[in-house]
């Protein structure tokens, strides 16, 4: 079970409450948001996500990952010059 706390960035990656702007699946159709965990009560429960595209909503933790954004950063300039 994934912890999380206060400034954690993460992303989600279940599916399970869909793919909209209120809910930004990675790699979906609204590409890679990264959100930053703004509220968690410290139990298993749910866990509030603040999303860089101005949304908040509130997600059971096995809905989400941790990010390393320095990684993901880097893995976006090696698909962008893999594609040129």
């Amino acid at each position: 079970m994934n912890t999380f706390k206060i400034g954690d960035r993460v992303k989600y990656t279940s599916a399970k409450y869909g793919d909209s702007e209120c809910n930004p699946l990675w790699n979906g159709k609204y590409g890679r948001i990264i959100g930053t965990v703004c509220h968690t009560n410290g139990l298993p429960c749910w866990v509030n996500v603040n999303w860089s595209n101005g949304i908040k909503n509130d997600y059971e933790p096995q809905s989400l990952e941790i990010v390393n954004e320095s990684f993901e950063i880097e893995k976006d300039f090696d698909d962008l010059i893999s594609n040129l």
